[in-house]
């Protein structure tokens, strides 16, 4: 009011100077300055559930770290094949939309070998990481032509899953070779099947993808066979371990579901939790699913090696899986894209990874780490089986090679073909593959 006063009773030219005042004193307010928009950076993933609040929980960590990255999740399926296709179309279009891919461990010499994720040697000299303090099979996995173009994430590894209770109760140890497993599964499952029809000896994962290459190799190394030599080059599998790898793995049938086929992780590991199989192959996700409150085989599940081939090959080996994060070889912001990725496979967050989810760290202090062992006691034992887990063949065109294990593993398990002819004919035309200098094909991976 006491403005409106003095404005009143000015004359006009008392007026004109104090509307040039006025306007001098607003000329001279300090202009507020509008903040630096963040850069955004795009992660495709397909986590769910408690992995999704997880990873959300690590994102806003590192955004109250950098504030001028603001990072969106991009939701792609959870199957690896409907993944696979994504990526590739994204990339074939060179689209620079998403900046970080999480692939699954068998594609980075592919997506190396086209050109479409982005060598980290660079940016992991610039950030000091050092690569030896990540799990070897992992890193050798995820570089190609002598460059790294992916991050290790976490690791996996297939792994025997036993009733402890059920061991106990009939006296028998967790098997050491595939002959005892399935002598154990007879006698379990012949006196189990009186109190439960559907009860088996073993469940694994049998369906026509990628599932049935891992579990077929696990079955080849154990018994001292292999794909390829040292050299990447020229093809092994023609051999008498892999013929009678072969012929042990269709007979599994005789002690799993009718179904067993068509089953997939879930599958098997559903079938198991609900109490009618003594053994399962899975991955390590299945601990904490079985060992969860309210799961009714809390505190009665081991966990083994895969057992030995029945040549006597010592050899106690499984795939070794997982999950890496690259970066879009058309990304617009790979220094913020490296960024996040340094974060999330740093030793914080890989130990906080493995304490709130559950996923086996790729950084070999974390298995070290107290939290992270008080939290997954399995861990601990379980070192030296992911330490020495086998790795596929790494080559771009491994999804063709696979695609030629699912076709003539399959006729095998259904009865059509016998193991020397499926192995030979698997043989000759993976050899074919890796004397091509580019792969062409579009498969199943």
């Amino acid at each position: 009011m006491r403005f409106a006063f003095y404005w009143l009773n000015l004359g006009f030219g008392g007026r004109l100077v104090a509307l040039v005042l006025i306007s001098l004193l607003v000329s001279c307010r300090p202009t507020a300055v509008p903040p630096t928009p963040a850069t955004i950076v795009t992660m495709a993933t397909s986590a769910v559930g408690t992995e999704r609040t997880v990873l959300e929980t690590q994102i806003a960590t590192f955004a109250a770290q950098n504030p001028t990255i603001e990072v969106h999740l991009v939701d792609v399926p959870e199957s690896s094949a409907e993944r696979y296709y994504i990526y590739k179309s994204w990339l074939g279009r060179q689209d620079p939309t998403v900046d970080i891919f999480m692939l699954d461990l068998i594609w980075a010499p592919e997506f190396g070998a086209n050109n479409w994720i982005t060598p980290l040697d660079r940016y992991v000299t610039a950030a000091n990481l050092d690569m030896r303090q990540f799990l070897p099979a992992m890193v050798q996995a995820s570089t190609w032509n002598g460059q790294l173009v992916a991050m290790p994430w976490f690791a996996d590894v297939g792994l025997l899953y036993y009733r402890q209770d059920l061991l106990n109760a009939y006296g028998f140890l967790p098997p050491r070779t595939w002959d005892d497993l399935v002598e154990t599964a007879a006698i379990v499952t012949r006196s189990e099947r009186f109190q439960n029809p559907v009860f088996t000896g073993l469940v694994y994962q049998s369906a026509p993808y990628e599932g049935v290459t891992v579990n077929y190799l696990e079955q080849v190394w154990s018994y001292g066979g292999d794909i390829l030599d040292e050299s990447g080059t020229r093809v092994v599998l023609n051999s008498p371990e892999a013929v009678l790898a072969l012929e042990d793995f269709a007979a599994l049938q005789q002690i799993a579901p009718p179904g067993i086929r068509y089953f997939a992780e879930e599958d098997a590991l559903n079938y198991f939790a609900s109490g009618n199989a003594l053994f399962m192959r899975n991955w390590p996700y299945a601990w904490a699913v079985l060992n969860a409150a309210g799961s009714p085989l809390q505190g009665q599940i081991g966990l083994a090696p895969l057992p030995q081939g029945r040549s006597g090959v010592s050899v106690n080996t499984g795939a070794l899986g997982g999950r890496q994060l690259a970066i879009n070889r058309y990304s617009e912001q790979s220094e913020e894209a490296f960024a996040l990725i340094a974060f999330l496979t740093s030793t914080e967050q890989q130990n906080y990874r493995a304490i709130h989810v559950g996923q086996n760290p790729t950084r070999l202090v974390s298995y070290q780490n107290t939290a992270v062992l008080q939290n997954n006691p399995h861990l601990s034992p379980l070192y030296d089986v992911i330490f020495k887990a086998h790795a596929r063949p790494i080559h771009p065109a491994y999804a063709q090679i696979s695609a030629i294990i699912q076709q003539q593993v399959g006729r095998t398990l259904r009865g059509e073909q016998d193991a020397p002819t499926s192995t030979a004919n698997m043989a000759e035309a993976i050899q074919a593959i890796i004397n091509q200098t580019q792969p062409t094909a579009e498969v199943n991976p």
